[in-house]
């Protein structure tokens, strides 16, 4: 009988340690997929969604999509750090570490209000 328990036992680690090894997320040292666009840093103020420098023009997004830090609209995976890309001539899709995508538009686009020195409450 306790030699059934030890086989049992160390077939049920074998098991779970093959399922876990299956599960191991890659280390940040190890090579992942190639970056498409460019990593940057979004910033929040309390109130809104800085505006962002990529490929030489400023970005934002439309003012009805804005949040900031002190929000109930920001969204729980907001990490601020992730990867932009152009997706058309005037838009651009910034996806976040933490899976958040926003569509950022040129600040003289007509759905973005320059949020450079805005004020919040």
């Amino acid at each position: 009988m306790r030699r059934l328990t030890s086989v049992a036992v160390a077939a049920a680690v074998a098991v779970l340690t093959s399922c876990s090894a299956g599960d191991a997320k890659p280390s940040r040292d190890e090579p992942t997929e190639a970056v498409v666009g460019e990593r940057i840093e979004v910033v929040l103020s309390h109130c809104f969604i800085e505006t962002v420098t990529f490929e030489g023009q400023e970005w934002n997004v439309r003012f009805r999509d804005q949040f900031g830090s002190g929000d109930y609209r920001l969204p729980q995976t907001w990490e601020g750090q992730g990867v932009i890309e152009e997706v058309e001539s005037n838009r651009a899709r910034y996806t976040d570490d933490g899976g958040t995508e926003l569509e950022f538009l040129p600040v003289d686009h007509p759905a973005v209000t320059p949020m450079k020195d805005f004020l919040c409450d």
